[in-house]
């Protein structure tokens, strides 16, 4: 018989969590198909729980692990897998404010076709970004992409008021954000080592983003080249921003999608390897969740997990 555990942040894009369990809950009701709940009560739960339900299904048959949340509560659950040395697949089905990863791989949002193509779809490794940052020994992974610097910053401050967004001005809400962080961000320098080979010295950065997917924010196209196993990871290079071009560095990021074409503060350098040196305190976010490290030396490199994904 088929079965699944769902892992659920309930309070995943404020009640979606909720609502997207609801729903799963009543179609495995309607199709026959057993369930367990497990519940991420508290920060960085997620990434214990996954490892624990892992062991517990790992030798059942037809059985499928299901992480219920947004893109934060999917990182947590693949950082436990990945650095836990587990290789055993896992389903995704979203309920965040963002759903960047989602968005991206074209994944469905309907409860009835997940489980209709869940045990039907054949396991897939999809790339991920590893990172680890050498100062301190910590570890980091990313479906969608790292940021450093005003990125985080505004992915902070999009934390604190996605409880409060609707999906109607998801965007405009972003924007918003972009304008009050730029009010507290500050320009730094790095020292950034392309595949062991290219060396580039930047200065006056607004923020570095290291992009596995094409969008973060909820939808922001800040990569259009870069797509689902394509080999390479992007990074996006902003630098010598003033106030007074945002605008058009907007229309091109939100319209466009020819920022780096259009404008000079806006750089794309494709690798699969890349050593980031900042000697200085600033923000990073993985898909979104947000640290603060104080001193950079970071090495990221191309990596793989199994899934089971359900396209719309």
């Amino acid at each position: 018989m088929k079965s699944i555990s769902i892992l659920v942040y309930l309070n995943a894009g404020g009640i979606n969590g909720k609502s997207s369990l609801a729903r799963l809950q009543s179609a495995c009701n309607n199709k026959n198909i057993n369930y367990k709940i497990y519940i991420s009560e508290y920060p960085k739960h997620t990434k214990t729980l996954v490892n624990k339900i892992v062991e517990e299904t790992k030798n059942i048959e037809n059985h499928r692990i299901v992480v219920v949340g947004g893109d934060g509560t999917l990182n947590e659950a693949l950082h436990g897998l990945v650095f836990g040395g587990y290789n055993y697949p896992i389903a995704y089905f979203p309920s965040g404010t963002g759903n960047d990863f989602a968005r991206s791989l074209n994944l469905t949002l309907d409860e009835n076709k997940f489980l209709d193509e869940l045990f039907l779809v054949k396991e897939e490794k999809v790339e991920l970004i590893k990172a680890k940052n050498i100062k301190d020994n910590i570890d980091f992974v990313a479906l969608n992409g790292i940021g450093i610097g005003f990125d985080a910053v505004v992915s902070n401050l999009h934390n604190v008021n996605k409880a409060k967004i609707t999906r109607k001005f998801k965007k405009l809400s972003y924007i918003s954000e972009i304008m009050n962080a730029y009010k507290e961000s500050e320009s730094y320098e790095a020292k950034i080592v392309v595949d062991d080979k290219t060396e580039y010295l930047f200065s006056n950065i607004l923020f570095l983003s290291f992009m596995n997917n094409s969008y973060y924010g909820g939808g922001i196209k800040i990569d259009p080249y870069a797509y689902k196993n394509n080999n390479s990871i992007g990074l996006i290079v902003v630098k010598d921003v003033t106030k007074k071009i945002i605008p058009k560095l907007l229309y091109h990021v939100l319209f466009t999608k020819k920022q780096f074409e259009k404008t000079s503060n806006i750089i794309r350098i494709p690798g699969k390897k890349f050593k980031v040196f900042i000697s200085e305190p600033r923000y990073i976010q993985t898909d979104g969740e947000v640290s603060m490290l104080k001193n950079i030396e970071m090495e990221l490199s191309l990596s793989n997990y199994p899934f089971y994904l359900v396209e719309r």
